[in-house]
């Protein structure tokens, strides 16, 4: 599983660095437009923070709804390492890395929980994540 991450980041670098120059102008050209104009506009760096911020937190249910996805997926690839584990006898693959697979997965799927039970503890009006 590890080997696996590490061969997907590699190739993703070697991705990148073979970027011409153009694509990686439009890129970042792309990252600077996806800031808000109100952010551009404010009189201080903390205004322009505070307007960044506020512009993150409507992306929030989106947010939350891709982590749900993922913690789903994660539990997934845990069930076929498992069964691979298991059924075709596998040694490669460690008990550890299912256990972590199923927890990451359970926290990534309970996270909307978990969020909404600590902001009523904290007493803190936060929107609404379902």
């Amino acid at each position: 599983m590890l080997e696996l991450i590490k061969t997907a980041y590699l190739k993703a670098s070697i991705a990148v660095s073979n970027l011409n120059a153009p694509t990686k102008f439009l890129i970042g050209l792309g990252a600077f437009l996806c800031c808000s104009t109100e952010a551009s506009a404010a009189d201080s760096w903390w205004d322009q923070i505070n307007n960044f911020t506020q512009g993150i937190a409507s992306t929030q249910t989106g947010i939350i709804n891709g982590a749900r996805v993922g913690g789903i997926l994660v539990m997934i690839a845990g069930l076929v390492m498992w069964y691979s584990k298991t059924k075709r006898e596998n040694h490669d693959i460690k008990a550890s890395y299912i256990i972590i697979a199923f927890i990451v997965g359970g926290l990534l799927v309970a996270l909307p929980s978990f969020i909404t039970s600590t902001s009523n503890t904290a007493g803190v009006q936060g929107s609404s994540v379902s």
